[in-house]
């Protein structure tokens, strides 16, 4: 059976043709698949060949117009109102910068307009998008993710905008949306949303995502903190440093302070900080003591479980 695959275009040709092809050859083969092949290069072409033009840059593709202005009196007119290169590349911009708007448009109705909001950061420079990842038991090899934003607003004075992604396997392309607020608001509010859903995700409050990483059934989600002198954030109960210590007391496992070369020192909800020689030893039965493994009870209004995304009336869609 013929292909049909030139079936729509009309192709022409600039310029010779590559050795061992031949024009003929050309209008045969674009006829045979259905095509259609003109030497006019007019309105109706969709298709131009061209041998080398393209590939060597030092060649300027240009209108007649800049031809017949330059060939007059006067001075050569520039080439860049005339270049065909410069003018693909801007209406290249332009569409990007339109399907950019395009896209957070569509995004605004269930997610976040992100023409208008961009990821928060704090002023320890630590981004408020984490990414949440438990095993597919329905999938073997498989992996589920939530992905968690505190969005802020380009306006100012700024608003803020919690909401979530849900990723049932790697490589879903429909993700699931999230977010509690119909509008954006004060910090604090957007910010108890994120805490909260993190904590009914991981089973750990978010000030404990440090010390307490890696100690969760598998049944939770978890939350793998920035290591290497990355930041790991405000609203952390001891330093990074000190976090990493306990953290390693808690899983039995070796001082990973070498590999923690950066001290920052953060402040945390009570402002304390140890740095005492074995206060790991010290308070690790007591932040053990503090573990609760099942998922705490909000207070704010909002369903955090989401176990199962069909029970929400209209909070998740996809």
């Amino acid at each position: 059976m013929t292909s049909r695959k030139f079936k729509h275009m009309v192709i022409a040709i600039a310029g010779p043709p590559p050795e061992g092809l031949t024009v003929d050859k050309v209008r045969h083969w674009t006829e045979v698949r259905k095509g259609r092949f003109t030497q006019d290069f007019d309105e109706d072409v969709t298709h131009l060949l061209l041998k080398d033009g393209l590939k060597r840059k030092r060649v300027k593709i240009v209108d007649f117009d800049w031809f017949e202005l330059s060939a007059g009196p006067g001075k050569v007119e520039k080439v860049a109102k005339y270049c065909y290169r410069r003018l693909l590349q801007r209406e290249r911009a332009l569409r990007r910068d339109r399907e950019q708007v395009e896209r957070g448009n569509l995004l605004a109705a269930r997610f976040v307009n992100t023409n208008l909001f961009r990821v928060h950061y704090d002023n320890c420079n630590f981004r408020y998008e984490v990414s949440l990842v438990r095993g597919n038991h329905l999938e073997s090899g498989q992996h589920e993710r939530y992905v968690l934003y505190l969005f802020e607003s380009n306006a100012k004075p700024p608003l803020f905008w919690f909401a979530a992604k849900y990723f049932r396997r790697k490589g879903d392309s429909q993700p699931a949306y999230f977010r509690p607020s119909h509008y954006s608001g004060p910090f604090d509010d957007e910010l108890r949303h994120f805490k909260g859903f993190f904590q009914a995700k991981t089973g750990i409050e978010w000030e404990d995502r440090v010390t307490h990483y890696g100690v969760m059934p598998a049944s939770f989600f978890t939350y793998t903190p920035p290591r290497h002198g990355k930041p790991i954030g405000r609203d952390t109960l001891f330093s990074a440093k000190m976090s990493w210590e306990l953290n390693a007391a808690l899983r039995g496992i070796p001082d990973p302070s070498m590999e923690e070369p950066a001290e920052e020192v953060q402040e945390g909800l009570g402002g304390a900080v140890l740095e005492a020689d074995g206060a790991a030893v010290v308070v690790k039965d007591a932040l053990l003591g503090n573990a609760d493994l099942e998922k705490p009870e909000r207070d704010d209004g909002s369903d955090w479980s989401l176990v199962d995304l069909q029970e929400h009336d209209g909070d998740v869609e996809v």
